[in-house]
Protein backbone atom coordinates (compact mmCIF):
# COMPACT_ATOMS: atom_id res chain seq x y z
CA UNK A 1 0.00 0.00 0.00
CA UNK A 2 1.18 3.28 -0.62
CA UNK A 3 0.12 6.51 1.39
CA UNK A 4 2.30 8.97 -0.89
CA UNK A 5 -0.92 11.37 -1.09
CA UNK A 6 -1.89 11.08 2.71
CA UNK A 7 1.70 11.44 4.34
CA UNK A 8 2.26 14.47 2.16
CA UNK A 9 -0.09 16.52 3.45
CA UNK A 10 1.49 16.26 7.09
CA UNK A 11 5.32 16.67 5.76
CA UNK A 12 6.31 20.20 6.84
CA UNK A 13 6.98 21.98 3.35
CA UNK A 14 5.43 19.16 1.43
CA UNK A 15 1.42 20.05 -0.77
CA UNK A 16 -0.05 18.74 -3.93
CA UNK A 17 -2.32 20.99 -5.86
CA UNK A 18 -5.03 18.61 -7.03
CA UNK A 19 -4.15 18.17 -10.28
CA UNK A 20 -0.59 17.15 -9.45
CA UNK A 21 -2.56 14.35 -6.67
CA UNK A 22 -4.32 13.08 -9.88
CA UNK A 23 -1.11 12.47 -11.49
CA UNK A 24 0.41 10.73 -9.06
CA UNK A 25 -2.31 8.34 -8.17
CA UNK A 26 -2.54 7.49 -12.17
CA UNK A 27 0.97 6.93 -11.76
CA UNK A 28 0.41 4.88 -9.06
CA UNK A 29 -1.68 2.44 -10.14
CA UNK A 30 -1.07 2.43 -13.54
CA UNK A 31 2.56 2.38 -14.29
CA UNK A 32 3.73 1.01 -10.54
CA UNK A 33 0.38 -1.51 -10.57
CA UNK A 34 0.42 -0.46 -6.61
CA UNK A 35 -2.84 -2.16 -5.50
CA UNK A 36 -3.45 -0.18 -2.28
CA UNK A 37 -3.41 4.29 -2.83
CA UNK A 38 -4.28 5.68 0.37
CA UNK A 39 -5.33 9.44 -0.96
CA UNK A 40 -6.05 11.42 2.18
CA UNK A 41 -7.52 11.49 5.71
CA UNK A 42 -11.06 12.31 5.84
CA UNK A 43 -12.50 15.68 7.37
CA UNK A 44 -9.14 17.73 7.16
CA UNK A 45 -10.62 20.13 4.64
CA UNK A 46 -13.32 21.19 1.77
CA UNK A 47 -10.34 21.13 -0.47
CA UNK A 48 -8.99 17.32 -0.02
CA UNK A 49 -12.63 16.53 -0.07
CA UNK A 50 -12.31 18.24 -3.81
CA UNK A 51 -9.67 16.53 -4.38
CA UNK A 52 -10.35 12.98 -3.35
CA UNK A 53 -14.14 13.25 -5.31
CA UNK A 54 -11.38 14.07 -8.15
CA UNK A 55 -9.50 11.10 -8.07
CA UNK A 56 -12.71 8.52 -7.02
CA UNK A 57 -14.09 9.94 -10.71
CA UNK A 58 -11.22 9.24 -12.84
CA UNK A 59 -10.75 5.87 -10.78
CA UNK A 60 -14.27 4.75 -11.50
CA UNK A 61 -14.40 5.49 -14.95
CA UNK A 62 -10.95 3.86 -15.24
CA UNK A 63 -11.50 0.63 -13.24
CA UNK A 64 -9.28 1.86 -10.03
CA UNK A 65 -11.79 2.29 -7.52
CA UNK A 66 -11.60 -0.56 -5.51
CA UNK A 67 -7.34 0.86 -4.83
CA UNK A 68 -8.67 3.98 -3.56
CA UNK A 69 -8.59 4.02 0.49
CA UNK A 70 -9.05 7.21 2.80
CA UNK A 71 -8.11 7.24 6.90
CA UNK A 72 -10.99 7.45 8.71
CA UNK A 73 -11.52 7.60 12.53
CA UNK A 74 -13.66 6.38 15.38
CA UNK A 75 -15.95 9.97 15.09
CA UNK A 76 -19.78 8.91 15.18
CA UNK A 77 -20.20 8.33 11.24
CA UNK A 78 -18.96 11.45 10.34
CA UNK A 79 -15.62 9.78 8.61
CA UNK A 80 -17.94 7.32 6.98
CA UNK A 81 -20.01 9.91 5.73
CA UNK A 82 -17.58 12.22 4.42
CA UNK A 83 -15.34 8.99 2.56
CA UNK A 84 -18.77 8.02 1.05
CA UNK A 85 -19.84 10.85 -0.14
CA UNK A 86 -16.56 11.56 -1.92
CA UNK A 87 -17.13 8.54 -3.71
CA UNK A 88 -14.68 5.80 -2.19
CA UNK A 89 -15.73 2.37 -1.26
CA UNK A 90 -12.84 1.89 1.11
CA UNK A 91 -12.17 3.22 4.89
CA UNK A 92 -8.95 2.62 7.14
CA UNK A 93 -10.32 3.28 10.74
CA UNK A 94 -7.69 4.54 13.19
CA UNK A 95 -8.16 3.19 16.37
CA UNK A 96 -6.51 3.54 19.87
CA UNK A 97 -3.83 0.42 20.19
CA UNK A 98 -3.54 0.98 24.15
CA UNK A 99 -5.37 0.87 27.19
CA UNK A 100 -3.36 4.26 28.54
CA UNK A 101 -4.57 5.90 24.79
CA UNK A 102 -8.08 4.68 25.60
CA UNK A 103 -8.02 6.31 29.29
CA UNK A 104 -6.28 9.26 29.09
CA UNK A 105 -7.06 10.80 25.47
CA UNK A 106 -10.70 9.44 25.11
CA UNK A 107 -11.67 9.29 28.96
CA UNK A 108 -13.25 5.34 27.83
CA UNK A 109 -12.46 1.93 29.12
CA UNK A 110 -11.14 -0.45 26.31
CA UNK A 111 -14.37 -1.99 26.49
CA UNK A 112 -15.91 1.14 25.50
CA UNK A 113 -13.44 1.75 22.98
CA UNK A 114 -14.37 -1.29 21.05
CA UNK A 115 -18.01 -0.95 21.34
CA UNK A 116 -17.56 2.20 19.22
CA UNK A 117 -15.04 0.73 17.20
CA UNK A 118 -18.18 -1.84 16.54
CA UNK A 119 -20.83 0.75 15.73
CA UNK A 120 -18.52 2.49 13.53
CA UNK A 121 -17.66 -0.59 11.39
CA UNK A 122 -21.45 -1.44 11.44
CA UNK A 123 -22.30 2.36 9.97
CA UNK A 124 -19.50 1.93 7.49
CA UNK A 125 -20.87 -1.12 5.72
CA UNK A 126 -24.26 0.00 5.90
CA UNK A 127 -22.80 3.31 3.61
CA UNK A 128 -21.77 0.24 1.88
CA UNK A 129 -18.23 0.85 2.67
CA UNK A 130 -15.16 -1.87 3.34
CA UNK A 131 -13.24 -1.69 6.66
CA UNK A 132 -9.81 -1.67 7.37
CA UNK A 133 -8.70 -1.06 10.89
CA UNK A 134 -5.34 0.04 12.01
CA UNK A 135 -4.22 0.10 16.06
CA UNK A 136 -2.25 3.44 16.12
CA UNK A 137 1.35 3.47 18.19
CA UNK A 138 1.38 -0.27 17.62
CA UNK A 139 4.15 0.01 15.91
CA UNK A 140 6.04 1.50 19.00
CA UNK A 141 6.00 -1.85 21.43
CA UNK A 142 9.53 -3.59 21.68
CA UNK A 143 9.24 -6.27 19.37
CA UNK A 144 8.07 -4.90 16.22
CA UNK A 145 10.45 -1.83 16.36
CA UNK A 146 12.66 -5.00 16.51
CA UNK A 147 11.31 -6.91 13.76
CA UNK A 148 11.89 -3.88 11.37
CA UNK A 149 15.31 -3.46 12.17
CA UNK A 150 16.17 -7.30 11.52
CA UNK A 151 14.01 -6.80 7.88
CA UNK A 152 16.06 -3.62 7.31
CA UNK A 153 19.55 -4.86 8.37
CA UNK A 154 18.33 -8.22 5.94
CA UNK A 155 17.47 -6.07 3.22
CA UNK A 156 20.69 -4.25 3.41
CA UNK A 157 22.78 -7.40 3.54
CA UNK A 158 20.99 -8.87 0.71
CA UNK A 159 21.92 -5.78 -1.94
CA UNK A 160 25.06 -5.64 -0.85
CA UNK A 161 25.88 -8.95 -1.28
CA UNK A 162 23.98 -9.23 -4.72
CA UNK A 163 25.19 -6.75 -7.38
CA UNK A 164 22.20 -7.65 -10.00
CA UNK A 165 19.78 -6.11 -7.44
CA UNK A 166 21.85 -3.47 -6.54
CA UNK A 167 21.74 -2.61 -9.96
CA UNK A 168 18.28 -3.25 -10.82
CA UNK A 169 16.93 -0.95 -7.78
CA UNK A 170 19.36 2.18 -8.84
CA UNK A 171 17.77 1.97 -12.29
CA UNK A 172 14.20 1.46 -10.81
CA UNK A 173 15.30 4.75 -8.91
CA UNK A 174 16.35 6.74 -11.97
CA UNK A 175 13.19 5.49 -14.22
CA UNK A 176 11.00 6.25 -11.30
CA UNK A 177 12.48 9.71 -11.10
CA UNK A 178 11.89 9.89 -15.20
CA UNK A 179 8.40 8.66 -15.26
CA UNK A 180 7.30 10.72 -12.03
CA UNK A 181 8.51 14.16 -14.12
CA UNK A 182 6.88 13.15 -17.17
CA UNK A 183 3.14 12.21 -15.34
CA UNK A 184 3.43 16.17 -13.79
CA UNK A 185 4.83 17.39 -17.01
CA UNK A 186 1.93 16.21 -18.83
CA UNK A 187 -0.25 17.51 -16.09
CA UNK A 188 0.80 20.56 -16.38
CA UNK A 189 0.15 20.70 -20.03
CA UNK A 190 -3.65 19.30 -19.24
CA UNK A 191 -3.99 21.90 -16.91
CA UNK A 192 -2.80 24.71 -19.37
CA UNK A 193 -5.31 22.90 -22.08
CA UNK A 194 -7.67 23.95 -19.64
CA UNK A 195 -6.91 27.06 -19.00
CA UNK A 196 -6.76 27.91 -22.85
CA UNK A 197 -10.71 26.21 -23.22
CA UNK A 198 -11.34 28.30 -20.15
CA UNK A 199 -10.57 31.51 -21.88
CA UNK A 200 -11.93 30.39 -24.79
CA UNK A 201 -15.35 30.00 -23.37
CA UNK A 202 -15.05 32.56 -20.48
CA UNK A 203 -14.84 31.57 -17.07
CA UNK A 204 -17.21 33.28 -14.38
CA UNK A 205 -15.95 36.66 -12.99
CA UNK A 206 -15.48 36.91 -9.06
CA UNK A 207 -17.31 40.02 -7.92
CA UNK A 208 -15.42 40.69 -4.02
CA UNK A 209 -12.55 42.88 -2.92
CA UNK A 210 -10.80 39.52 -0.76
CA UNK A 211 -10.38 36.49 -1.96
CA UNK A 212 -9.84 32.82 -0.24
CA UNK A 213 -7.81 29.74 -0.88
CA UNK A 214 -9.84 26.60 -1.34
CA UNK A 215 -6.68 24.64 -1.65
CA UNK A 216 -3.06 24.64 -2.05
CA UNK A 217 -1.98 26.41 -5.26
CA UNK A 218 1.01 27.86 -7.15
CA UNK A 219 1.25 31.57 -7.32
CA UNK A 220 2.30 33.07 -10.38
CA UNK A 221 3.95 36.22 -12.46
CA UNK A 222 1.11 36.36 -15.18
CA UNK A 223 -2.26 34.57 -15.93
CA UNK A 224 -0.31 31.39 -17.19
CA UNK A 225 0.20 28.42 -15.89
CA UNK A 226 3.71 28.61 -18.01
CA UNK A 227 4.33 31.70 -16.03
CA UNK A 228 7.49 32.06 -13.14
CA UNK A 229 6.00 29.99 -10.00
CA UNK A 230 6.55 33.24 -7.31
CA UNK A 231 5.01 30.94 -4.18
CA UNK A 232 1.92 28.85 -2.92
CA UNK A 233 -0.81 30.02 -1.00
CA UNK A 234 -2.48 27.35 1.78
CA UNK A 235 -5.68 26.51 2.44
CA UNK A 236 -7.65 29.22 3.87
CA UNK A 237 -5.07 32.22 3.07
CA UNK A 238 -6.74 35.33 2.48
CA UNK A 239 -5.83 37.86 -0.47
CA UNK A 240 -6.69 41.28 -1.48
CA UNK A 241 -8.25 40.76 -5.24
CA UNK A 242 -7.45 43.05 -7.86
CA UNK A 243 -8.88 41.87 -10.64
CA UNK A 244 -10.97 38.85 -11.58
CA UNK A 245 -10.49 37.99 -15.43
CA UNK A 246 -12.69 35.78 -18.01
CA UNK A 247 -9.89 33.56 -18.90
CA UNK A 248 -10.34 31.68 -15.63
CA UNK A 249 -7.34 34.16 -13.58
CA UNK A 250 -7.80 36.08 -11.13
CA UNK A 251 -5.21 39.06 -10.09
CA UNK A 252 -3.87 39.42 -6.42
CA UNK A 253 -2.15 41.20 -4.56
CA UNK A 254 0.66 38.62 -2.61
CA UNK A 255 3.95 39.38 -0.41
CA UNK A 256 3.13 43.22 -1.81
CA UNK A 257 3.42 42.33 -5.36
CA UNK A 258 0.70 41.73 -8.21
CA UNK A 259 0.24 37.85 -9.00
CA UNK A 260 -1.87 35.33 -10.64
CA UNK A 261 -3.98 32.27 -9.09
CA UNK A 262 -6.00 30.03 -11.02
CA UNK A 263 -9.79 31.20 -10.12
CA UNK A 264 -11.35 27.97 -9.56
CA UNK A 265 -9.13 27.62 -6.63
CA UNK A 266 -11.04 30.49 -4.82
CA UNK A 267 -13.41 31.71 -3.50
CA UNK A 268 -15.25 35.48 -2.55
CA UNK A 269 -14.95 36.74 0.47
CA UNK A 270 -17.74 38.52 1.58
CA UNK A 271 -18.07 41.59 3.95
CA UNK A 272 -20.45 40.09 5.91
CA UNK A 273 -22.11 36.45 6.33
CA UNK A 274 -20.77 33.23 7.08
CA UNK A 275 -18.01 33.70 4.66
CA UNK A 276 -16.06 36.72 6.31
CA UNK A 277 -13.21 36.63 8.30
CA UNK A 278 -14.89 37.34 11.85
CA UNK A 279 -12.15 39.34 13.79
CA UNK A 280 -11.71 38.30 17.89
CA UNK A 281 -14.49 39.76 20.28
CA UNK A 282 -13.08 42.60 21.96
CA UNK A 283 -12.87 41.63 25.55
CA UNK A 284 -10.77 43.86 27.08
CA UNK A 285 -7.84 41.70 28.11
CA UNK A 286 -4.65 41.92 26.40
CA UNK A 287 -4.01 38.36 26.14
CA UNK A 288 -7.18 37.39 25.15
CA UNK A 289 -6.22 38.89 21.37
CA UNK A 290 -5.79 36.45 19.13
CA UNK A 291 -2.81 37.22 16.73
CA UNK A 292 -3.21 37.70 12.97
CA UNK A 293 -1.26 34.45 12.40
CA UNK A 294 -3.69 32.36 14.33
CA UNK A 295 -5.85 30.39 12.63
CA UNK A 296 -9.89 32.40 12.36
CA UNK A 297 -11.05 28.87 12.20
CA UNK A 298 -10.18 27.71 15.50
CA UNK A 299 -12.42 28.27 18.89
CA UNK A 300 -11.62 30.40 21.56
CA UNK A 301 -12.52 27.27 24.06
CA UNK A 302 -13.45 24.01 24.49
CA UNK A 303 -11.85 20.24 23.22
CA UNK A 304 -10.88 19.98 20.19
CA UNK A 305 -10.01 16.89 17.66
CA UNK A 306 -6.93 17.79 15.74
CA UNK A 307 -6.43 17.05 12.54
CA UNK A 308 -2.33 16.77 12.15
CA UNK A 309 0.02 15.56 14.85
CA UNK A 310 1.13 18.56 16.90
CA UNK A 311 3.82 18.92 19.66
CA UNK A 312 2.81 20.31 23.28
CA UNK A 313 5.36 22.59 24.84
CA UNK A 314 5.75 23.58 28.71
CA UNK A 315 5.62 27.57 27.48
CA UNK A 316 4.76 29.24 24.62
CA UNK A 317 8.66 29.15 23.34
CA UNK A 318 10.07 26.58 20.19
CA UNK A 319 13.09 25.62 22.44
CA UNK A 320 11.16 24.93 25.65
CA UNK A 321 10.69 20.92 26.53
CA UNK A 322 7.87 18.91 25.38
CA UNK A 323 5.14 17.78 27.75
CA UNK A 324 4.01 14.97 25.04
CA UNK A 325 2.84 15.05 21.60
CA UNK A 326 -1.05 14.83 20.36
CA UNK A 327 -1.23 12.63 17.55
CA UNK A 328 -3.77 12.85 14.29
CA UNK A 329 -7.58 12.27 15.82
CA UNK A 330 -6.49 13.20 19.62
CA UNK A 331 -8.12 15.67 21.63
CA UNK A 332 -6.95 18.90 23.29
CA UNK A 333 -8.88 21.20 25.58
CA UNK A 334 -8.31 25.31 24.65
CA UNK A 335 -7.54 27.47 27.28
CA UNK A 336 -7.26 30.45 25.41
CA UNK A 337 -5.02 32.01 22.40
CA UNK A 338 -2.36 34.65 22.85
CA UNK A 339 -1.65 37.35 20.77
CA UNK A 340 1.95 36.15 20.39
CA UNK A 341 0.88 33.19 18.05
CA UNK A 342 0.99 30.34 20.39
CA UNK A 343 -2.67 28.87 22.05
CA UNK A 344 -2.70 27.66 25.50
CA UNK A 345 -4.14 24.15 25.65
CA UNK A 346 -5.10 21.14 28.64
CA UNK A 347 -2.78 18.35 27.42
CA UNK A 348 -3.33 14.49 29.51
CA UNK A 349 -3.89 16.38 32.73
CA UNK A 350 -1.41 18.94 32.02
CA UNK A 351 -1.03 22.74 30.62
CA UNK A 352 0.89 23.48 27.84
CA UNK A 353 1.19 25.22 24.70
CA UNK A 354 1.17 24.55 20.61
CA UNK A 355 1.77 26.58 17.74
CA UNK A 356 -1.55 28.41 16.41
CA UNK A 357 -0.43 28.54 12.89
CA UNK A 358 0.26 24.94 12.95
CA UNK A 359 -2.91 23.53 15.38
CA UNK A 360 -5.09 22.61 12.71
CA UNK A 361 -8.90 21.04 13.29
CA UNK A 362 -10.97 18.12 12.12
CA UNK A 363 -14.28 19.92 10.35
Amino acid sequence: MDTTLRDGEQTTGVSFTRSEKLSIFKLLVEELHIPRVEVATARVSSGEFETVKRICDWARHNGHLEKVEVLGLIDGGQSNSWVHDAGATKINLLCKGSERHCRIQLEKSPEEHIADVKAEIADARNKGLEVNLYLEEISAQDDVVDLMNRVQVAFNDAVQENKELYKYLAQMKDDLTVEVGEALAEAENESAQESQDAQETGAEVIDAQEVRATDVVNVRKSDSEQAEKIGKVQIGDVLPLLESKENGWSKVEYEGQEAYIKSEFLEAVTPEGGDSQKAPEETGGEEQAVSSEGSSDLPTSGTVMVAETVNVRKSASETADKIGVCYQGGELEILMQQADGWTKVRFEGQTGYVKTDVLKIME
